[in-house]
This record gives C-alpha cells, structure tokens and sequence, in this order.
C-alpha cells in the first residue's frame, strides 16, 4: 500500500501525465457525446449517399429506402419512384468523388497581392475563392499542378490545349 501511494503521488506531481490523463478522459468523453447525438438525430437510420464513381458490383441496389434496406440489399416498395431511382431501378447518384486541388498560402497570398495591386482586397480574395480554386479543380488530374492550366479554363479554353501548346513550343525550340 506504501509502494502504491508513494507511486500516485510521483505520478500526480508529473504535469505530462496528468495532462495525458485529462487528454484521454476529454476524447473519451467527446466521443460518447458525439455518438449520443448522432444517435439521438438518427444519423444511422439515414439512407446511403450514393457515388456516381462506385463500381463495387452493387448497381442493381437502391439505396434510398433506409438503413434496413441498405444493409440487407432489398429494393423498396417505391423503387420506382423517379426521385429515388432510375427508370431500371438502379440508384440515381448523389455525390461525385474527384481529386481536389487547391494552392499553397504562399502561392495564395502572392496572387491576392498582386491583384490587390489593381483591385480591392475583396475583389482578390473573391477571385481566388470563387473562380481560381474552382477553376484548379476543373483541371484533368495530370494538368491540376499547373496554374497555367486553370487560367486557359478561366479564359474559356480547354485546359488540354495546354499540353499540346507547350509540346509544339518545346520542340520548336529544340529545333532553333
């Protein structure tokens, strides 16, 4: 009993591991109120959302008719019901999953500021977040590291012209 107090007492002393100690407790905690909520809203009991980029072997599933449904894999009584799925019973996509892309804060501050230099900080910092980062993300996955590319799909020009400009420039310049 001596061994074990004189032990709590070293450990009480030390601030990291009583601060690892209300660490844990403050995640346990955090996770426990998380699910309590999640329960309590019925997260769970939501349908799946439905990727337009799946091809798992289960297209013939619809998944719009609640949690039950989708774990067992049975159709609902309103498969057909054009709001859940297609004409073939097959469901309609929901999301889309893609590569996105974006710039570094160094990156973004240099061309806040030299907008900034003509413009408002405001019209920069729309630009950036409503037709620059939007534009990256429109870029083909071999071409979204090239800002050059984003610009050609901000002039109305596709991003793959790009490619083939470049490759003609290269080789004229070989041939000087």
């Amino acid at each position: 009993p001596n061994k074990v107090r004189t032990a709590a007492i070293a450990l009480a002393k030390d601030e990291g591991v009583v601060r690892a100690q209300v660490r844990t407790t403050m995640t346990a905690l955090l996770i426990q109120v998380q699910d309590k909520v999640m329960t309590d809203l019925g997260v769970m009991h939501q349908p799946e959302a439905r990727s337009a980029n799946w091809d798992d072997g289960d297209n013939a599933r619809c998944y719009r008719g609640g949690a039950t449904e989708v774990e067992q894999g049975f159709k609902p009584a309103n498969a057909s019901d054009p709001n859940s799925c297609d004409s073939n019973g097959l469901s309609l996509a929901e999301v889309a999953e893609q590569p996105v892309w974006g710039i570094d804060c160094w990156t973004r501050r240099n061309v806040t500021s030299v907008i900034e230099a003509e413009f408002s900080p405001e019209i920069a910092v729309e630009f950036v977040e409503k037709w620059l980062l939007p534009a990256i993300n429109a870029c083909p996955v071999e071409l979204a590291h090239n800002m050059a590319a984003a610009a050609r799909i901000l002039e109305g020009l596709e991003p793959s012209q790009l490619q083939e400009t470049q490759h003609s420039d290269s080789l004229s310049q070989e041939a000087d």
